[in-house]
């Protein structure tokens, strides 16, 4: 076997490992439906009914793992799916279909494809590099964090802009598109919104932040790609707005120290190339580039958490490629296996 070979062996043996089992403080668990996998549990509900299963434990959706029904998370727990958009491999995919509930504090979630709508149901819960179908609440969830997420058709939404139930969420680099409802971020008291592209879309006016108060906002792009003149920001009281991209003539005045451009089309900002969010990334000459408040670039792949392609968990395995000899030698078959994990 080539060196090389032997070294993403060394890795695989390692993560393979890693999976199957936990240490003295935590354990990790294996989440499948399909019962031929012999997977720990069949769905996260069976998980969080299993007295095994304690707060601080890590549950992994296999590849793919598919859950269709209503998931109830209600215990301090870390789940992590394979990513999205994995081109050939998307039978790799794991994915949620039906809502999500995260009822725990401090529970994290990465690298899942949840196409139901997911609430917030708790403090301080994180939702990462995940595959959304929009984000709501249901009871007192304060300081969510929404980071590195692609939203291609839904809405991240509070109580209200001064209703402390879901205060201080924070919503940075993600990809937020909204094509077929009113304002892809609404409803928010004291929430930091940075680093995302945000684009409504609707066929009447929607703006691509509405009814929120205290906020920060910083170093997004805002495209309304359906009218030229509609506001990006509708009900926005006491809010700091600063070294964001705009095409609303009138914000040079009502929001000086942002970055106006004469356009409503995408092509002004973003590469458009590739699929999906790939397309997001800047061209060369875009006027986002050097205009954040740190001076790096403006939108998803700006900032300290740059958005991460598929969403690949940090520091998960990934098989890129494999090779199985067709023929024995000296009575073995050779096997490589190439696996790269994901570092940033």
């Amino acid at each position: 076997m080539m060196a090389n070979q032997h070294k993403y062996s060394s890795i695989l043996i390692i993560a393979l490992l890693f999976f199957a089992g936990g240490h003295s403080d935590a354990a990790s668990w294996r989440i499948n439906n399909n019962a031929n996998r012999h997977a720990h549990f069949t769905d996260i509900n069976a998980a969080m009914n299993s007295s095994e299963v304690q707060d601080g434990d890590t549950l992994y959706l296999d590849p793919g793992c598919l859950l269709t029904s209503t998931q109830n998370i209600t215990k301090r727990v870390t789940i992590i799916g394979t990513g999205y958009f994995l081109g050939a491999n998307t039978h790799q995919e794991a994915s949620v279909s039906g809502s999500v509930y995260l009822k725990a504090a401090s529970t994290k979630v990465e690298g899942l494809k949840m196409t139901g709508k997911v609430y917030m149901s708790a403090n301080n819960v994180t939702v990462e590099r995940c595959y959304l179908g929009g984000v709501g609440y249901s009871g007192t969830a304060q300081y969510a964090t929404i980071r590195q997420c692609y939203v291609p058709n839904g809405q991240i939404g509070g109580k209200g802009n001064t209703d402390t139930a879901t205060a201080n969420w924070t919503i940075e680099n993600c990809i937020i598109i909204r094509t077929d409802g009113y304002d892809p971020i609404i409803n928010l008291y004291c929430p930091t919104i940075r680093n995302n592209y945000v684009r409504p879309n609707y066929s009447s006016a929607s703006a691509a932040v509405a009814h929120v108060s205290g906020a920060t906002i910083i170093n997004n792009i805002f495209i309304n790609t359906r009218f030229i003149g509609n506001a990006e920001l509708y009900d926005a009281s006491d809010c700091i707005v600063k070294n964001n991209i705009f095409h609303v003539a009138s914000y040079k005045t009502t929001y000086p120290g942002n970055v106006i451009i004469d356009t409503n089309t995408e092509s002004a900002v973003f590469a458009l190339t590739g699929t999906n969010e790939q397309r997001y990334t800047l061209k060369e000459d875009s006027p986002a580039k050097g205009a954040a408040t740190d001076g790096g670039d403006c939108g998803p792949y700006g900032g300290i958490y740059p958005y991460v392609l598929s969403g690949y968990p940090l520091g998960m395995p990934r098989f890129d490629s494999s090779n199985v000899g067709t023929r024995a030698v000296d009575g073995q078959v050779r096997v490589s296996q190439q696996v790269t994990i994901q570092g940033q």
